[in-house]
């Protein structure tokens, strides 16, 4: 697969079936999203279109991205980290009082729309700084990046 991924030519020309390996990955993920699916639809006890904001896809694409892409470990890594980022920033509204009361220029609250939008924000603001210093991710081999050739 990774031939495949980085030169289609070379594998079909050391004899790979690349149409049949692309099928089988296909059906794979399909299997796999599909399963997705249906434990996400589970666990909300219904599927309509309102939960599949594009904040859905960019905080998984977001989790992807910081533990490497094409690395089982590094997803898990990057859920984890993604996770504990969100639990940490839970609690801003406390945080902001407490700054208030040492630097008075800080509001002492923000409503929850402008402390949503910070907290997405920031999660970008670590993303493209981990694009600049590392660009394959946490856990992502850097011989498998093939944007710098």
């Amino acid at each position: 697969m990774k031939s495949i991924r980085e030169d289609e030519e070379v594998a079909k020309a050391l004899g790979k079936n690349v149409f049949w390996y692309k099928l089988q990955s296909l059906m794979l993920g399909g299997f796999i999203a599909g399963i997705a699916g249906s434990l996400f639809a589970w666990q909300l006890t219904t599927v309509y279109p309102d939960n599949f904001q594009p904040l859905l896809t960019f905080n998984a694409w977001t989790i992807v991205v910081l533990g490497g892409a094409g690395n089982n470990v590094g997803t898990i890594l990057g859920a984890v980290i993604f996770w504990a980022y969100f639990t940490l920033t839970r609690d801003l509204q406390k945080l902001l009082a407490k700054l208030h009361v040492l630097i008075p220029v800080i509001p002492p609250t923000v409503d929850e729309a402008r402390l949503a939008a910070f907290r997405i924000m920031l999660i970008g603001l670590i993303l493209i700084v981990l694009m600049m210093a590392r660009p394959q991710g946490i856990l992502g081999k850097k011989e498998e990046l093939t944007l710098g050739r």
